[in-house]
């Protein structure tokens, strides 16, 4: 790869990004290869499979792909990847943080979110992520406010391929967004989704990531600002997965990808 790394993270969080990613490859390479291959006939889809948090999480209607294949006769859609309407998210994850005890009648609060690359039946993608602040044991809903600053996506193409060296510096093919919040004095959010702007998917082996930061939200009780951040990274930048195109995900190494803004 020709990565300037001079201008990345530390050479010893890069080098074990990179080892992580490209044993990744090197095991989702072929199953990718084999299964973009045998996609030809629509998915099997169904809301059986999601269990009561993700019916919660997710957005109305949201389904489950219990067989590979195609969304619309344009999405290849693997096993596991949820579809939404006229778009899937791949990579999809879901993440609850516990931010304390201080809930309606003294019960556990926490923030749960989910990030994911989204596909639309145009071959493009985007950043997707969802939050919901909750309570209690079953992870009742708390209306409030939520407030967020960059959501941006990374594209890595290393050669041979259609966008060589893409994400190499000094361009970064790193987009970011404003993502606008939910906020007071109007009424408050039962979840806060935001999304990125489109961008052209390109071919395999492309992999994409997004993070978002500065995300916020507001503690009834506590009548202040919860920031999330990264344990152990000393960041306001919230991580997602890298999503290969094809099929295949990789969890990334350590702390978020700090290459552009």
């Amino acid at each position: 790869m020709r990565h300037d790394r001079s201008r990345m993270r530390p050479t010893q969080q890069w080098a074990n990004r990179m080892l992580v990613v490209l044993a990744v490859i090197a095991v989702t390479g072929t199953m990718a290869a084999s299964a973009s291959a045998s996609i030809a006939a629509p998915t099997a889809q169904t809301t059986s499979e999601l269990t009561r948090q993700e019916r919660a999480d997710l957005p109305a209607g949201a389904r489950k792909v219990t067989r590979a294949g195609l969304v619309h006769g344009t999405i290849a859609a693997q096993v596991g990847d949820i579809v939404l309407a006229a778009t899937v998210l791949h990579g999809s994850q879901t993440t609850a943080r516990f931010i304390d005890n201080n809930g309606p009648g003294g019960q556990a609060v926490r923030l749960r979110y989910q990030r994911a690359i989204e596909e639309d039946t145009s071959n493009q993608v985007r950043g997707y992520w969802r939050f919901r602040l909750v309570y209690g044991p079953n992870d009742t809903t708390w209306s409030t406010y939520h407030e967020g600053e960059i959501l941006r996506v990374h594209r890595w193409d290393d050669p041979p391929n259609q966008a060589d060296g893409c994400l190499d510096p000094p361009n970064h093919c790193t987009w970011s967004t404003n993502p606008s919040g939910c906020r007071g004095p109007g009424p408050t959010c039962d979840y806060y989704i935001r999304t990125s702007l489109y961008r052209p998917k390109g071919d395999a082996p492309d992999w994409w990531l997004t993070e978002f930061y500065l995300y916020e939200v507001w503690h009834p009780n506590n009548n202040n600002w919860w920031r999330l951040t990264q344990s152990g990274c000393n960041t306001y930048w919230a991580q997602g997965l890298w999503w290969k195109v094809g099929g295949g995900t990789s969890v990334p190494d350590g702390c978020p990808y700090l290459v552009g803004v």
